[in-house]
């Protein structure tokens, strides 16, 4: 009796884990000005009452990928902010270890309407086919 006691709560406490927010793959496009978005990040940050951690990965020749092990819920809406920067052209004495020299200074050229001050959103769906979410980014949006 004890024995299908302990297995009826293991196969209920089972059953309830997989009901819930799972942790989904997404993937996608991203383009600025048109051009596939050379390097970058993207960033899933959840949005209230929704919580959770914030996940994202690399853009690379304007697609990225994150998988499921570290993905979004499902279930979430998410605040999505991309960032990339690029050669400035400008440089500073480098401070940092020995052998001084100069060092050149990235500049963040993606516009913060896609970033710090994002409005782009994702919903990620449990439907892993769903979980597609392309962007298509402006210099001046």
């Amino acid at each position: 009796m004890r024995q299908r006691l302990g297995l009826a709560l293991l196969l209920a406490t089972l059953a309830g884990c997989s009901s819930g927010p799972t942790p989904m793959r997404v993937w996608g496009n991203v383009t600025f000005d048109g051009k596939p978005l050379p390097e970058g990040t993207i960033a899933f940050v959840p949005i209230a009452p929704h919580t959770g951690p914030s996940t994202g990965g690399a853009i690379t020749n304007g697609r990225y990928d994150v998988p499921a092990n570290v993905g979004p819920l499902s279930g979430g809406q998410y605040r999505v902010e991309i960032t990339a920067t690029r050669p400035s052209g400008k440089q500073v004495p480098n401070t940092i270890g020995f052998g001084g020299g100069m060092i050149g200074v990235p500049e963040m050229y993606i516009p913060t309407a896609y970033n710090v001050a994002s409005k782009l959103q994702a919903t990620i769906s449990r439907n892993a086919n769903e979980n597609q979410f392309d962007f298509a980014l402006l210099a001046s949006p």
